[in-house]
């Protein structure tokens, strides 16, 4: 039998197509290329988001059929509303589901929309975002208590708070403990710290290369967790990006033009009140819901005006939005032009000149030079097999055939080209 009796799943949070030929030579990468196969240009999902992203991993499903169809909920004017983060948000089957089903341990660690999963061993993304929140509190109501108390307790001195690279730090010292006192079936893990780099500094900067380093040793990390636990020869390792990252100096703000057309009602002190057009923003690209229909003409009128700019890039209807695989309970949904990015902000000028370029995502996976990393590798995968395309939709059921079922509703297919089952 060539299934692997271990999967796991890195998600290396930003990772692009075009740090291959940076990465290929770093110790933990070059291993995993050595035993394995890759996809060099990988296409996502729209919007590009890390939450609509993973949905579609564990799903096989486009945003519009799982249902994650942004990072948040849609809560029009609140700027700190929750995220995605609840298995319970999520339409249909998981592989992790699946595999619980099937008899299979498994573990999770900051993976995205896993919040109340089913999962033996399940250490969610999750953290306060009202006041009267503490982070600690909802992270332990969201998943495997004890299991997470015992990380605290062994690993905790590592973390300071949500900041990078300390999280991802504690998340790599978790995930090999867990490897080897576990031993899990399939294993699940989020890493953040690249994503986090370039958003803040840049695609390119000094502190993005830095993450790519760092992410090469948390892989090396787990490579000598698997062959301390004598797991190694037995495991497949799955390292992909979830999306591409663009360089952005300019926010657009296109509630604020909403409000100075009378779309969107802010009262005297800067509150929201109420609206007849809002846009909801999933950063290189955003949803436009027009509650008012007579509003529709001023609303397409807006949107071409900020088309001739050349600030936006594309208008959808809300047919073309489920042609993509968004929402399908959209009116419009715009794209940004390379070098802007979208706030859901309703105060200030409608654009805002950033004092250096920070990296973005979110965009049309179909925006030239966006494209992801799928790395394959171990028992189960080919050696030595080169794709110069792909597509993130066949991940699940090539996952679940690794893992030996059927993902019945995913809508991708098994990259029969790189697995050996």
């Amino acid at each position: 039998m060539k299934n692997p009796k271990h999967l796991i799943i890195l998600s290396l949070d930003g990772l692009s197509s075009n740090d291959f030929e940076y990465i290929k030579n770093l110790k933990g990468f070059k291993s995993l290329l050595e035993r394995g196969s890759y996809i060099e240009n990988v296409e996502t999902v729209y919007p590009s988001l890390t939450y609509p992203v993973h949905a579609t991993v564990v799903t096989g499903k486009y945003p519009k059929n799982h249902g994650i169809v942004s990072n948040k909920v849609l809560d029009e004017g609140n700027l700190d509303r929750e995220w995605y983060w609840y298995r319970k948000y999520i339409s249909g089957d998981t592989i992790y589901d699946a595999a619980r089903r099937d008899g299979l341990k498994t573990a999770a660690f900051l993976w995205p929309v896993a919040a109340g999963a089913k999962i033996n061993y399940n250490l969610p993304e999750i953290w306060a975002t009202k006041k009267y929140e503490k982070d600690a509190l909802k992270l332990l109501l969201s998943g495997s208590k004890a299991f997470m108390i015992d990380l605290e307790l062994r690993f905790g001195k590592l973390r300071r708070g949500i900041k990078q690279p300390f999280l991802d730090d504690f998340v790599s010292a978790s995930v090999a403990h867990t490897i080897k006192s576990k031993r899990p079936n399939l294993m699940l893990v989020h890493f953040i710290d690249l994503d986090t780099q370039r958003h803040d500094y840049g695609v390119d900067s000094p502190e993005a290369k830095a993450a790519l380093d760092r992410l090469d040793i948390r892989i090396q990390n787990i490579i000598s967790a698997l062959k301390e636990a004598y797991m190694y020869d037995d495991t497949a390792i799955i390292a992909f990006g979830d999306h591409s990252q663009i360089d952005a100096h300019i926010k657009i703000k296109p509630n604020v033009l909403f409000s100075e057309n009378n779309l969107l009602d802010v009262d005297s002190k800067g509150l929201f009140r109420n609206y007849k057009a809002y846009f909801d923003s999933c950063d290189g690209s955003g949803y436009i819901y027009v509650k008012d229909k007579k509003s529709l003409y001023n609303v397409k009128t807006i949107l071409e005006d900020l088309k001739n700019k050349g600030i936006i890039e594309s208008i959808y209807s809300t047919e073309e939005a489920a042609f993509l695989g968004a929402n399908t309970n959209c009116s419009f949904m715009i794209e940004a032009s390379r070098g802007y990015y979208f706030s859901d902000e309703f105060h200030g000028d409608y654009l805002e000149f950033l004092p250096h370029p920070i990296g973005q995502h979110g965009y049309s996976p179909l925006k030239e030079d966006y494209n992801a990393l799928f790395i394959a590798s171990g028992k189960g995968i080919k050696k030595g097999v080169k794709l110069k395309k792909g597509h993130i939709i066949n991940y699940a059921k090539t996952f679940s055939a690794l893992l030996g079922f059927t993902l019945k509703e995913a809508e991708g297919d098994v990259i029969y080209e790189i697995i050996d089952i």
